[in-house]
């Protein structure tokens, strides 16, 4: 019956409610789907009733003891009255789907996803979701079917994604704290080419419980923030152990010191002057004349050396494309045409790998793992620029269908792909800007459970460098 009032009130809106350009329903026709609703859920209670009713009163009648009889069967009654009521809550949940797939417009979840509902419990106002890179395969931010974010240092640039609306609506003001997702360097993009802080958490630190399994192996949630102390306290509160997410299970407890730091002394940080030097003239010189402050704070700087980077790259773009490719699966089966181009070239791409491609990424990220601890062993964090440029310039011709330039993508990502990959920490902090005022940020990944030190790098690093407000600048907590 409740299903049967679900169809009903659907045919009620398609042929009652406008829903083009409309965002929300008004009290009245809200009013009345839920008396549709209602109605076809009483018809069915009372038909239940008169049935068990009377089935009971016959089943008295033939008792030869008559009371105990009637009174067995009334509790029986109540007993199936308590399992209809239990599964009620379910058959409204199903009635709610099946509204809103018949109008393919989805709504809010039934729950909030773990880091939702934790800073939910600490105070925050979840004020709405932004745009991002389709199913956040792509870098740019631009999105043909919701709009291309654009950067609010200039708009004739891309934030960076995947979590580009997430790194707009901090940098212009909107809110002071977003949340993001990175496969690959989707928090850290956005942050660094926005001028932000954001951070990529140790493998199983935050539970993913709640988000798409995108990329289930290589996926994190985390914070983005205007400056580090935001950053640490939202991290703080996502983090942690959670019965939904066997990852997080027996993890280290979560210890923030929010004090700033007076100096780095006794922090030792590390450098692989071949990569590091791997990007554009602009984002090496800031970069590097941060890190050489930093040592001017208290820390040193030790060479290291990480071999098989390239090796290391290839493996994260097989494993994450590859599951990818398989979470998206049976919606690309149906919804193939939907899809925007570049996604479904990049699609296509990833099924050229089989199960030993992906297998071998799997081997070689084993010995990427043991590689990292090594170069780590001997140093605190290992530094580098956060991406290989500064934010790409917005190609209008693009805007309709999107792009795909995966030169231009893997050099944005060369310096994060690897953390996301092994599972080790990593903080993004910005270094300063370029010829074109767009920020630049500075990369620090760290040993596992090691945030709070990466934390205390970063609060040095704020103290230093200077900070620019966008041009599109809209402080909605100053209002």
């Amino acid at each position: 019956a409740v299903t049967t009032g679900a169809y009903r009130a659907v045919e009620f809106i398609k042929a009652n409610i406008k829903l083009e350009g409309a965002t929300k329903a008004s009290v009245s026709d809200s009013k009345k789907v839920v008396e549709i609703c209602t109605q076809y859920a009483q018809k069915g209670m009372f038909n239940i009733f008169l049935t068990v009713f009377f089935a009971t009163l016959g089943f008295a009648f033939v008792e030869p003891y008559f009371f105990i009889g009637y009174l067995v069967s009334i509790a029986l009654f109540g007993l199936y009255q308590a399992i209809f009521m239990a599964n009620a809550g379910g058959a409204w949940d199903n009635a709610k789907k099946i509204v809103e797939v018949e109008l393919k417009a989805k709504g809010t979840p039934l729950h909030d996803a773990t880091v939702v509902a934790r800073m939910r419990a600490a105070g925050a106002l979840i004020v709405g979701k932004t745009n991002m890179h389709e199913i956040g395969i792509n870098i740019t931010g631009l999105n043909p079917h919701h709009g291309c974010t654009r950067n609010p240092y200039n708009d004739r640039y891309h934030t960076g994604a995947s979590s580009s609306g997430s790194g707009t609506a901090v940098a212009a003001g909107l809110v002071p704290v977003a949340i993001g997702a990175d496969g690959g360097g989707s928090i850290r993009i956005p942050a660094a080419l926005c001028g932000l802080v954001g951070i990529k958490s140790t493998f199983g630190r935050v539970s993913e419980h709640g988000a798409f399994p995108l990329c289930w192996s290589l996926g994190y949630l985390g914070p983005i923030a205007t400056n580090v102390r935001d950053t640490a306290r939202a991290w703080a509160i996502m983090a942690g152990q959670d019965a939904h997410d066997v990852n997080t299970a027996d993890k280290p407890e979560i210890s923030l010191d929010e004090s700033a730091p007076a100096s780095l002394a006794g922090i030792r940080l590390g450098i692989y002057r071949p990569w590091f030097e791997h990007a554009t003239a602009d984002v090496v010189q800031h970069t590097d004349r941060l890190l050489q402050q930093l040592v001017a704070r208290g820390a040193t700087l030790h060479d290291v050396e990480i071999p098989e980077l390239d090796a290391q790259r290839i493996a994260h773009i097989v494993s994450i494309t590859s599951e990818m490719t398989t979470s998206m699966e049976r919606h690309y089966a149906e919804h193939r045409r939907d899809f925007g181009l570049d996604v479904r070239v990049n699609l296509a791409l990833a099924r050229s790998f089989g199960a030993r491609d992906y297998l071998t990424a799997q081997r070689i990220r084993t010995k990427a793992q043991a590689l990292w601890a090594r170069a780590l062993s001997d140093v605190d964090a290992i530094i580098t620029p956060t991406t290989g440029q500064t934010a790409p310039a917005i190609d209008e011709r693009s805007l309709p269908d999107g792009n795909s330039d995966l030169s231009m993508s893997l050099r944005v990502m060369r310096f994060c792909q690897p953390a996301n990959l092994t599972g080790h920490p990593a903080i993004t902090i910005p270094a300063g800007y370029d010829h074109n005022r767009l920020p630049i940020g500075l990369q620090a990944i760290g040993r596992p459970w090691g945030e709070r030190l990466l934390f205390r790098i970063a609060a040095m690093a704020e103290q230093i460098v200077e900070r620019r407000a966008p041009t599109r600048w809209h402080p909605v907590l100053d209002a």
